[in-house]
């Protein structure tokens, strides 16, 4: 009989870590492995094997799954999470239950270690089963060629003009860097690994210049029509920065993501898209809930004023029972601990979906539906995600 252990590889093992990946991913060609597609993660001077919780058969990994910490602002308040990644299993060990060996160590190292929320991508029901569902909201514009020639003519111009960001521009990753730093909600990044972090599912980092002016930055997917990150310090640029992005390759069309909160973007977009998506941020399991949806509604409250009211909610978290009060009040928020009765009983997942997806049959209970203050807006920039 197999001895079957779980726990972390060793420095030694680096190499068959990653040969372990790139075999559950059926990566073979050297542009297609795991250290290319998450060079944040995976070079070795990175120690990623700190960061894998392995199954061990005999000896040998036969499943891993990484687990990568990283702190959260929210107007303010600090957050931890956990992000999920390289959930991978080698095709001939499949079927012995080695991937839900590892999930379900890495959620209860999470829980033991104190993180607030974990997050991950991946298919729905397959996460469910670890208390993962879809969370957030990202706002999707579609811009087309065709979209630009009706609002700024067939002839449209443009003073702004794109370059590469390469690992040399260290001021422009400095500004790039600030940029985040900036933002009312934003992950902690490590400036060392800024550049590798960039470059994360194969995407380009570029700058957007006036004259010799830097203005902007964007990061653009790999086949060119995903644009994960858009910032500009002057928006003055803003019609001719979109000009730029959009015309720079032959893609005929461009996606551009916000968070709800960013009035000015979604409003300028909203005006020159061909159409806009709601789409979830991503996979989202929280551990501490009173922390977490009280950083969330300070973030609500800059969307809009929130909606007076309150109740109280008994949650059966999978980090254990909370019994919270939620109260708004002339545009202010309170979440605490209570001993009332409350007004709801919701599992795990139906406390994610109650305040932070679209579509809740709990929270139609609430005046409105609770429309004034429901969902949460959480928002995770792609570079950031596992």
């Amino acid at each position: 009989m197999s001895n079957i252990t779980i726990g972390l590889a060793d420095a030694s093992q680096y190499d068959e870590l990653m040969e372990v990946l790139d075999a559950s991913f059926s990566f073979e060609k050297e542009h297609d492995r795991f250290l290319s597609l998450l060079p944040k993660l995976y070079r070795k001077e990175y120690r990623p094997w700190e960061n894998n919780i392995c199954v061990f058969e005999d000896g040998k990994i036969r499943a891993a799954v990484g687990l990568y910490y990283a702190k959260y602002h929210v107007c303010g308040d600090i957050l931890t999470y956990g992000g999920i990644g390289n959930v991978g299993v080698l095709p001939e060990s499949r079927g012995n239950g080695y991937m839900k060996l590892a999930m379900n160590a890495a959620v209860e190292k999470m829980i033991h270690d104190g993180i607030d929320f974990g997050v991950l991508d991946g298919q729905r029901q397959r996460y469910r089963y670890f208390g993962f569902d879809n969370a957030g909201a990202c706002y999707v514009y579609r811009v087309t060629k065709t979209n630009l020639r009706h609002a700024y003519g067939a002839e449209r111009k443009t003073g702004v003009r794109v370059a590469a960001v390469t690992a040399s521009d260290q001021k422009v990753l400095d500004y790039i860097y600030s940029c985040n730093l900036a933002r009312d909600m934003h992950t902690e990044r490590d400036r060392a690994t800024l550049y590798d972090l960039l470059l994360s599912w194969r995407a380009t980092p570029y700058q957007l210049l006036y004259g010799d002016q830097l203005i902007g930055y964007f990061v653009l997917s790999a086949d060119g029509t995903e644009v994960r990150e858009f910032t500009l310090t002057d928006d003055a640029y803003l019609d001719q920065a979109v000009i730029a992005v959009v015309d720079h390759d032959e893609a005929p069309e461009k996606r551009f993501s916000f968070a709800p909160y960013q009035h000015m973007y979604c409003d300028f977009f909203f005006g020159i898209c061909d159409r806009m998506d709601i789409a979830g941020s991503c996979k989202l399991s929280i551990y501490h809930y009173e922390k977490v949806i009280s950083a969330f509604l300070k973030a609500k409250a800059l969307e809009h004023p929130l909606q007076d009211g309150s109740f109280t909610c008994l949650i059966h978290g999978m980090a254990g029972d909370e019994k919270l009060e939620i109260c708004c009040e002339n545009g202010l928020s309170t979440v605490q601990k209570t001993v009332g009765t409350p007004d709801f009983v919701l599992s795990h997942v139906e406390a994610e979906n109650f305040f932070f997806t679209n579509h809740s049959k709990h929270r139609r209970q609430l005046p409105h539906g609770g429309a004034g203050t429901f969902p949460l807006p959480f928002f995770l920039l792609s570079q950031d995600h596992v």
